[in-house]
């Protein structure tokens, strides 16, 4: 009854919003270690106008591309 209960309530809040939308995705892996659509987004946010490549506050490959060089360079030096 109880599991019901979280069910339906799950269904209520759902249909209250309209629809059920994703905030956040996985959108790579680095090393078995997920890399969410949010923090390609921070990234972006971040260094926007600075070390993004030609384009990559527009084009989320090469955003995407730059934050995952990024983070393999900081991995690499932290396990040196």
């Amino acid at each position: 009854m109880h599991g019901r209960g979280l069910a339906l309530l799950a269904v209520l809040f759902a249909g209250s919003t309209g629809r059920a939308e994703v905030m956040n995705r996985i959108v790579a892996t680095i090393d078995g270690e997920p890399v969410t659509l949010h923090e390609v987004q921070q990234f972006v946010r971040d260094r926007a106008g600075r070390s993004l490549p030609t384009g990559a506050t527009h084009d989320f490959a090469a955003a995407l591309d730059a934050y995952v060089v990024e983070k393999i360079i900081r991995m690499e030096v932290k396990e040196q």
